[in-house]
């Protein structure tokens, strides 16, 4: 059985020739912004690094790792919420899940 650490390495010089670099948008955000992931750290240092978005979000950037239960609990949400000290109602929250 393969590891999922071995198939991460595998897909990032996929994941980097097929993505185009746009930091822009991030860098622009007046306001909080952050990562909320379901992703390892290292998997997240790797993605967002190869995109340049590491640096656009740190130290923002939150993993499943750091939650008792990942999304779709929203145990990951909440964390951000209180890092930020803010209230639900005040968040906009973007997600790729299904």
């Amino acid at each position: 059985m393969r590891s999922a650490r071995a198939d991460v390495r595998r897909s990032l010089p996929i994941f980097a020739r097929n993505f185009t670099k746009s930091t822009g948008s991030a860098r622009g955000l007046d306001t909080h912004k952050c990562v909320a992931s379901n992703s390892t750290r290292e998997r997240l240092e790797n993605s967002l690094g190869i995109l340049d978005l590491w640096d656009a979000f740190s130290p923002h950037i939150f993993s499943a790792d750091m939650v008792e239960h990942p999304k779709p609990v929203p145990d990951l949400a909440f964390h951000c919420l209180r890092t930020f000290n803010v209230e639900p109602a005040q968040a906009v929250f973007i997600d790729d899940s299904t």
